[in-house]
This record gives structure tokens, sequence and C-alpha cells, in this order.
């Protein structure tokens, strides 16, 4: 067990494997994923989380101005619904909430990424404002196509994968939107 704890990266001088075997009722060897933050190219934080089974969980974070800079450049014309805000405890790519009563914004969120790619990052973003624009037609403007759509994952994200591909062929990237679970 020590030498596989010491292949991933931990050290015994650290502590960080005699932490990660105290706070987790580990019995099992190959279960054993350490805990470890690692500095990607362009600032940007990669987490591998504890697993019981399976592959290693990877997130990749970013910051808020890594958020602005990539809207700012890349969606300049696109005017968004709420101001997105960069939350890494949802465990989603992003999050939007919309008032069920008048169709607005509440809180527009995007958290962790599943890809280290600013193309996976602008079709989370576009992906959340799709959302928000699908509610906000079916509550505030009554539009019987957006209304069928309101509270059913697989036409709605149908939907909106197909105004984000066309979107990213508009622009020449060579990008399909990620399906995600329906």
């Amino acid at each position: 067990m020590d030498a596989m704890l010491r292949d991933a990266g931990c050290t015994p001088d650290d502590g960080s494997y005699d932490n990660i075997l105290k706070s987790k009722n580990i019995r099992d060897e190959a279960s054993i994923v350490p805990l470890s933050k690692e500095t990607t190219k362009g600032g940007i934080l990669m987490e591998k989380g504890m697993v019981s089974a399976g592959p290693p969980i990877r997130r990749y974070a970013k910051s808020q101005e890594i958020l602005d800079e990539v809207i700012k450049r890349q969606l300049p014309l696109i005017h968004l619904s709420g101001e997105p805000v960069y939350n890494a405890r949802i465990k989603a790519n992003g999050m939007v909430y919309v008032d069920r009563v008048l169709g607005n914004v509440t809180k527009f969120y995007i958290g962790r990424q599943d890809r280290d790619s600013e193309e996976f990052l602008l079709d989370s973003i576009l992906h959340e404002e799709l959302e928000a624009r699908v509610a906000f037609r079916a509550i505030r403007l009554k539009a019987d196509k957006f209304q069928k759509m309101l509270g059913k994952d697989k036409p709605t994200h149908a939907y909106i994968n197909s105004v984000i591909a066309r979107y990213f062929r508009m622009r020449g990237w060579k990008w399909k939107p990620q399906l995600g679970k329906m």
C-alpha cells in the first residue's frame, strides 16, 4: 500500500497519505486515489477526488477572471440573462435558477468543468443561458414550443444542443456539444 501511495505522489514526510487513510475508512488497496491538486497550464487547477471505485473524478477549476475574460472575448454580442458566477461547490458544469412566476434568472452558476478547454467552458455557459431562455419563453412569453419543453430534459437538451452546435458551426469551431446525462 505504501508503494502505491508513493507512486501516486504522496510522501510519508508530508503526512498526506496518513490523513487520507485516517479520514476515509479504506479497506481495499485498489480503491485508493490520493487527493491532490496539481497546476496545469493556464493557471487552471485540476483536482483528483477520492473515489471508492472506478477512475478518479477530474474536474477543472476556472477562476471568475477566466470566466469573465472568455465571455468578454468569445461572446461579446450575446446578452446573457444573468451574470455568470463561478462556484466551485456545485457538482455540475453549470446551474441556472429561474423564478417560476416571472421567468427571470435568479442565479447563474458555472462550476468546475469536465474538460480543460475554452470550448467546453463556452458550451457550459451557452447551455445554462439557453436553459434560462427556454424557461423565460415558456413562463413569460407563454410560447407553446417552450412550454412543452419546460421540465422535460430530453426535448430541452436536444434543442439546446442543436442551438449550441449551430453557434459553434457559425463561428467555424470544430466542437460538438457535450450531451451529458439526460
